[in-house]
């Protein structure tokens, strides 16, 4: 097993996936992988929604945004580079959920997201 083949894997397991998730209504998180000498491992998360069409992430942003400073308008906007996908209250240091354009996550802190999003509606302002 070397790295080509597993980049290779993994982006067999991610096409296979996005079209089982798109076909049963669920949200996909592109998978992570490891391996070491004859192993490969792979992580896949597939998330549901709630009766209102919305994931956890997306509910618990709704639930928590406002009780850590942050607005719930910001659910979905632009965050360096990234889109604000969602809120995990089991992650207290870093419980923001980004997602990058090329689909992989990232998270980061309430302080960070609250200090870029208000330099943001400052530049936006003076503009």
């Amino acid at each position: 097993m070397n790295k080509t083949m597993v980049d290779y894997l993994r982006g067999e397991v991610d096409k296979f996936a996005k079209e089982l998730a798109s076909k049963h209504d669920l949200t996909y998180k592109p998978s992570s992988a490891t391996y070491n000498g004859n192993d490969c491992w792979m992580k896949v998360t597939f998330a549901g929604k709630d009766i209102n069409g919305k994931t956890s992430l997306e509910a618990a942003w709704d639930n928590n945004a406002e009780l850590h400073g942050m607005k719930k308008e910001w659910l979905g906007m632009e965050y360096n580079g990234n889109k604000i996908v969602g809120f995990n209250t089991s992650m207290r240091k870093y419980p923001v959920f980004l997602e990058a354009p090329d689909g992989s996550g990232r998270k980061t802190t309430v302080a960070s997201t609250i200090n870029w999003m208000k330099l943001q509606e400052v530049k936006n302002e003076q503009s």
